[in-house]
């Protein structure tokens, strides 16, 4: 135990720079002596292994989907941003890392981002009062607060702005439920798209 307390104190507060990548500890009877050789496969099963324990990957179902036009699988751009040098965070190595963006275009038809939005904006097809007016009246407050979403730097860290002086809007807690935990044909629907999509990998929600 006071070997691994040590470690981890090294880790946390002695090594340039600090550690900044969440923290796997695994303990095992079993675990064969860790080379450099197969570092990287036993790590895998490890994480393999937390990942099935907590469920943390459960595919999402997979259906057919039909697409008005095959090629709107086929990314119409590709683009590389951001790049920029990155310290290897397990060897003292750098290596040029970009950020990808894929555009798609038709993968919506013109239905399925009409529903969407109305999944999002809370308003339900049966409805007879979906008439809020989100560029006349601004954001409905049953559906959005102020304040829910920052995604701009506060120039002034130590100073505490004010929800109703907050730049940007976010869905409320209740209505983050609802598209979360609520089923919703838009959405299965999409997420039928994207395991069409990326049929190489597992698509899943965020635990």
């Amino acid at each position: 135990q006071y070997s691994i307390a040590e470690q981890m104190d090294r880790l946390l507060y002695c090594e340039n720079p600090p550690l900044k990548q969440p923290l796997l500890i695994s303990m095992r009877n079993d675990m064969p002596p860790i080379t450099d050789e197969n570092f990287e496969d036993i790590l895998g099963s490890i994480i393999e292994q937390e990942v099935q324990m907590y469920e943390m990957t459960i595919p999402l179902p997979k259906h057919k989907v039909t697409l008005e036009k095959d090629s709107s699988f086929i990314p119409s751009l590709n683009l590389k941003i951001d790049g920029a040098q990155t310290q290897d965070e397990f060897r003292s190595t750098t290596f040029w890392d970009t950020s990808s963006v894929l555009v798609f275009d038709d993968l919506l038809s013109d239905d399925l981002r009409r529903r969407l939005l109305d999944v999002t904006l809370g308003r339900e097809e049966s409805a007879e009062d979906n008439t809020w007016d989100d560029i006349t009246k601004g954001p409905n407050p049953e559906r959005w607060v102020r304040g829910g979403l920052i995604d701009i730097p506060d120039e002034d860290e130590g100073k505490q702005i004010p929800p109703e002086e907050q730049p940007c809007w976010g869905l409320t807690d209740e209505a983050i439920e609802d598209l979360c935990f609520h089923h919703h044909d838009a959405i299965e629907e999409f997420e039928a798209i994207l395991t069409d999509l990326f049929p190489q990998f597992v698509v899943t929600r965020l635990p």
